[in-house]
């Protein structure tokens, strides 16, 4: 794609061209100090503060599985649910013996 001649133009003057040369400065400065985006590494799961019951997300996290794979194993009636109106709950001595259950099963 080719250039219209009066940009070719706009482009080889000498305050487009320092303005260019600026911009470049800068951005490369700021990328030079910038902080990654991951700099801290994600915690390990952990299982937080002793509670009765935790939402489905949060049990998943803490068995280290995903939410579909909870689910499947709720459906097996390997882990037993709790619901509380619209919402599903996990307790945690399901969570336990879920546990248990892996380690029996291997």
């Amino acid at each position: 794609m080719a250039l219209p001649v009066r940009w070719l133009r706009f482009f080889r003057s000498a305050r487009v061209k320092h303005a260019l040369a600026e911009l470049c400065v800068l951005l490369l400065d700021e990328a030079a100090n910038a902080v990654p985006r991951r700099a801290t590494p994600t915690p390990a799961p952990t299982v937080p503060s002793l509670r009765l019951r935790y939402s489905v997300a949060e049990a998943s996290r803490i068995l280290g599985i995903s939410r579909a794979k909870l689910y499947l194993r709720i459906q097996e009636g390997v882990i037993d649910k709790q619901k509380d109106g619209a919402r599903t709950f996990i307790t945690h001595h399901q969570i336990e013996r879920y546990i248990e259950w892996c380690d029996q099963s291997q």
